[in-house]
């Protein structure tokens, strides 16, 4: 039998999946802006991370939500986590 082969990249995109952690990444970003500029830098993504409890690879995480790679997440991108392609929130019923 074939052993299941995990990467970091699966770990992230499971977390990034789950609804309570959507939700807590976008109540966070802002008390972890420490600079105030708006966006959030990797470092401070890091801090507010660790701040989640999560065991997850928090830079595999910033990486996956840096979707313009420009190396800081906005409000967007972070609110964008709840959001299907069209931009409308995700029903949790499934769609039903």
């Amino acid at each position: 039998m074939e052993a299941i082969k995990y990467d970091g990249s699966d770990t992230a995109k499971a977390w990034l999946k789950h609804p309570a952690n959507q939700i807590q990444l976008v109540s966070l970003q802002g008390a972890y802006d420490f600079d105030g500029d708006g966006v959030t830098s990797k470092d401070e993504f890091r801090k507010l991370f660790k701040a989640t409890g999560s065991n997850a690879n928090a830079d595999l995480i910033f990486d996956q939500l840096d979707t313009d790679r420009s190396g800081f997440l906005t409000q967007a991108e972070i609110k964008a986590l709840g959001q299907d392609r069209t931009g409308k929130g995700a029903r949790r019923d499934g769609g039903r």
